[in-house]
């Protein structure tokens, strides 16, 4: 017979169960970009699609244990008679049933770059925790030069002592690919260019800034 089969319990080895790391919940910022209403003031089917994936995101990130807020931003880009992009997409949040609470409202940006520098002001204003990742919600077409400005504009408000350096994660919407996609994809190629030369050329202002294309 073996001499394995015949070995007493004290000679055989043990797995010791290593205690699992104890999970840290997070303050999750979720920023919802806005997208330019109808003449009417309601709200267009990119912006419907950016609420529900921001909406769902949150609710993602409730469930993993973290706390979080959806911040929506977007100003009133028919003028002051029209609602403002984030007061839309703030109603559409609550039809949704997210809580009150966890709605923050910038409704002064009438650009993308207005939103980065917006966001990032309110976020220190707040005193967010730099630590966690920002995720920026917006379309696939808009996605890489909201990319660039946030990165750039945040890097430039570092060196001036406006807010603090955070990471910034990018969430994509992905609508059905149309003719009218293609074109904005077109469009988004051609700001993202002229984007990447004003964010060098123009003074950073603050977060009331008023230039950049929309």
């Amino acid at each position: 017979m073996s001499t394995s089969m015949n070995r007493s319990p004290t000679h055989r080895s043990t797995f010791v169960r290593q205690p699992k790391e104890t999970y840290t919940p997070k303050f999750r910022v979720i920023v919802v970009l806005g997208a330019q209403l109808t003449p009417q003031g309601e709200p267009t089917f990119a912006l419907r699609r950016r609420v529900v994936r921001g909406c769902a995101l949150l609710r993602h990130r409730l469930a993993q244990g973290d706390d979080g807020v959806l911040l929506l931003s977007g100003g009133a880009t028919y003028g002051p008679a029209i609602s403002s992009e984030a007061a839309v997409m703030e109603q559409l949040c609550l039809n949704e049933g997210i809580e009150v609470g966890r709605l923050w409202v910038e409704g002064r940006s009438l650009n993308t770059r207005q939103n980065a520098a917006n966001c990032l002001a309110l976020l220190a204003e707040a005193g967010v925790d730099p630590r966690w990742p920002v995720e920026v919600i917006t379309d696939w077409q808009h996605l890489p030069r909201a990319w660039w400005l946030f990165s750039v504009l945040q890097w430039r408000g570092q060196r001036r002592g406006l807010w603090p350096w955070r990471r910034v994660r990018m969430v994509a919407v992905r609508g059905p690919l149309r003719w009218g996609g293609i074109v904005f994809a077109l469009r988004e190629l051609v700001a993202c260019g002229a984007e990447a030369v004003r964010c060098w050329a123009v003074p950073l202002k603050g977060p009331d800034d008023q230039g950049g294309a929309q």
